[in-house]
């Protein structure tokens, strides 16, 4: 049958500090005095939804995002930001002997960050304000298997071996193979 889960979270964060003589409200940006504020928004959101044709044959859908937005001041420099992110991930899992299971499917992961760097006051000649964008668009595609090796007791001794393959649009392809193995010596152990 079906499953589902959905969380959502929502993080908003204002804090200010700095010299003991630091007055937010006239001294934010300036050289009266050192201090700073970093003011933080941050909504997220994901969601499992599964479904079960049987003992052996399941797919799974997973996928989360957040979007955070940012303005501080650290002293005379002004840091501004914007990131969103997002996660998808589309499974099938065969079960067999023992609860040893293949898992095979997709994923995409997609990334936005705008950083904004300026100062108040550049007397120091500082050389890092701009604008500073970047965008990741990185597209995978996975097989996994994960072998009880102890018919007995199959939680035991486990092989997990896997390969994945992902495309990013700035560095191209990349494939990563894997493999573990998990040995439990006593119950607690």
């Amino acid at each position: 049958g079906w499953s589902t889960q959905v969380g959502v979270r929502y993080l908003f964060e204002n804090r200010i500090g700095g010299q003991t003589n630091f007055n937010y409200s006239t001294d934010k940006g300036s050289t009266n005095a050192y201090g700073q504020s970093v003011r933080i928004q941050q909504p997220e959101a994901w969601m499992k939804i599964a479904y079960r044709m049987n003992d052996q044959h399941r797919f799974a859908f997973y996928g989360s995002g957040f979007h955070q937005d940012q303005n501080s001041y650290f002293g005379i420099t002004n840091y501004k930001a914007a990131q969103t992110n997002g996660y998808a991930n589309f499974q099938y899992e065969l079960g067999y002997a023992n609860g040893s299971v293949v898992k095979s499917g997709i994923s995409y992961r997609h990334l936005d960050l705008r950083e904004r760097i300026s100062f108040s006051n550049n007397s120091l000649n500082r050389t890092y304000a701009g604008n500073y964008d970047k965008i990741e668009n990185i597209p995978g595609v996975f097989v996994e298997n994960t072998w009880n090796m102890n018919g007995k007791d199959p939680d035991r001794l486990v092989l997990i071996t896997g390969i994945r393959a992902d495309h990013h649009n700035q560095f191209g392809w990349n494939v990563t193979p894997r493999a573990l193995v998990k040995y439990k010596a006593a119950e607690n152990t």
